[in-house]
């Protein structure tokens, strides 16, 4: 309790290293990916059946190459790419099967980034995403958590099941309308929406990194009388880092609540919860009616939830 999101513990723990195998009862388990651990989410009973014998199985799945060609705009981030891909992929392309990342776009993402994309791969139908190819600011992150940089690249051999391109080239910031996290489209399509509230958190968006994104917007700034803006860390850890940098003095300025680490409302058993008809704009990674509460859902990065919860509507910072 208070430990925050699982998967993410077992990141700071070192629990979850590269080249390892990892198993527990959450559908996006597979963000483990992003360290690259075959990270994966099973029902109860497999899970016991993990803990009595130390063993479990897997059929092997297919491996496809996902090459993003090009590089998105300067202010798009991780939540924005991954979205566009939920839109350009859908449920079909990667379904169950392992995708692997390859260019710039992906390259530069540290491990905040490559958690974002990688829980992500869920709503995409995939088993699993990762990042072969190791850029400077992920080696850093990895460094300071203590991991041996051990990433498993591909073989210089290796044969895929498919090889798709994606061009994001000048790509913006992005939003997925609800009931769907695959109904995806530009923010400048959707300016105006009025909202009651805003959720910055979650497995998805629950790092130092993503809290000071909303920050940047935040400080100085007042939420909207009438929205409420709910924090919540991912994971203890993360809440040490944004009280010692200050960030959480920021944020509580700005009228924001701020809720002890874990999954907050998207695990739809916590504060942060949606009543009905209220419209939230959330960095989580679902919005299918009753995911986060009984109000419609956007979905959208750190940035566009903090401008959007000072204007009291969906808006670009």
């Amino acid at each position: 309790m208070d430990r925050g999101v699982g998967s993410h513990a077992l990141i700071e723990e070192r629990l979850a290293r590269p080249g390892a195998t990892v198993v527990g009862t959450d559908s996006h388990m597979n963000i483990l990916g992003a360290v690259g651990c075959f990270g994966q989410g099973m029902g109860d009973v497999d899970i016991a059946f993990a803990f009595k014998t130390g063993r479990t199985w897997f059929e092997v799945p297919e491996s496809i190459k996902v090459v993003l060609k090009g590089c998105p705009s300067p202010e798009t981030g991780a939540k924005d790419l991954a979205l566009f891909l939920c839109r350009e992929l859908g449920t079909r392309t990667i379904a169950l099967r392992s995708a692997e990342f390859f260019g710039q776009a992906v390259r530069d993402l540290g491990l905040s980034g490559r958690i974002t994309l990688c829980s992500m791969i869920t709503e995409m139908a995939g088993i699993i995403g990762f990042v072969p190819e190791r850029g400077k600011e992920f080696f850093g992150d990895m460094i300071a958590l203590g991991m041996p940089d051990l990433q498993p690249e591909p073989d210089s051999d290796a044969r895929y099941a498919e090889t798709i391109e994606i061009d994001v080239t000048g790509l913006g910031r992005q939003i997925a309308l609800p009931p769907s996290p695959n109904t995806v489209k530009p923010v400048g399509e959707v300016l105006g929406v009025r909202i009651d509230s805003g959720f910055i958190g979650s497995c998805t968006n629950g790092r130092t990194d993503d809290f000071m994104e909303a920050a940047s917007i935040l400080k100085n700034q007042k939420i909207k009388k009438g929205v409420m803006l709910k924090i919540v860390p991912a994971t203890r850890r993360v809440y040490e880092e944004l009280l010692q940098k200050g960030i959480l003095a920021d944020l509580f300025a700005a009228g924001a609540i701020v809720l002890n680490a874990g999954c907050g409302g998207c695990a739809e058993g916590h504060a942060g919860l949606t009543g009905k008809g209220e419209v939230e704009i959330s960095t989580g990674n679902r919005n299918f009616p009753g995911k986060q509460g009984k109000g419609p859902v956007y979905l959208a990065s750190p940035a566009v939830v903090a401008a959007s919860c000072v204007r009291g509507e969906i808006c670009a910072p």
